[in-house]
Order: C-alpha cells, then structure tokens, then sequence
C-alpha cells in the first residue's frame, strides 16, 4: 500500500487541508484521509459536521487505522484519538491524479459550505 500527503488549500484561501493518500490496490483504488480537524462553525454554529452533509466517512477497518496513524506518527502528527476521516466517493478512485483533484474540490466544497452554507455538488465533485 502506497501512502503519500497531500496538502490543499481552498480557491477562497480560507482553508488548508492536509490529507494522506492511500492507494487501497486496484479494486478499491485511492482513498483521500483528512489529518486536520475541520472547523464547521467558523462562521455560522449552524453549520453541520455530519457525514452525510459533508462527504466524509469513519474509518472502521482497525488495521488499516494503525497504519495510517503509523504513518502520520512518523510525519509529527501526533493525534491518534481523533476518528480516521476520509473524503467519501461514490465510485473507486483508480489514479493518484484523480484523487488529488478529489480532495482539491473536497477542500474548495468545504470551504464554501463553512463560509456559505447550502450543500456540496456531489456530481462535480466526488463522481
């Protein structure tokens, strides 16, 4: 398994996101997991974390868990009690191209839903 960071920053600049990209093998592809935590209520409490409004799923696979803490311990990161969070697509992302441009517009979707509201276009983003 191949993991990699990924940092991205928002087209309104009023997000950075840091990401670990695990490519899963071929049937399962590229995978986008957020190291940072997210603060939804930077403008509005109104704002929701859940994952359905924002595209983000728990990990529950244990072993892959430790893996990807092993590997942001070895980056300094060090928060190994937050859940394991990645960017829910709805079909395998097979290249690492891809999966960047994933968690590009992941980012750019977020940051507008903090400052906004409203909801994220799932077609143009994660199909």
């Amino acid at each position: 398994m191949k993991l990699q960071n990924e940092c991205c920053r928002a087209e309104n600049g009023l997000l950075d996101v840091a990401f670990v990209l695990a490519d899963l093998g071929y049937e399962n592809g590229w995978r986008a997991y957020i190291v940072d935590k997210i603060n939804y209520q930077a403008f509005s409490p109104l704002r929701s974390e859940k994952g359905d409004k924002t595209h983000i799923a728990t990990e529950k696979n244990e072993k892959m868990k430790r893996r990807i803490q092993k590997f942001l311990h070895k980056q300094k990161h060090t928060d190994d009690t937050a859940e394991l969070r990645f960017v829910q697509c709805s079909s395998p992302i097979l290249s690492l191209e891809k999966i960047r441009a994933v968690a590009q517009a992941w980012t750019n979707a977020t940051a507008h839903y903090i400052r906004y509201g409203g909801s994220f276009d799932a077609d143009v983003c994660f199909g």
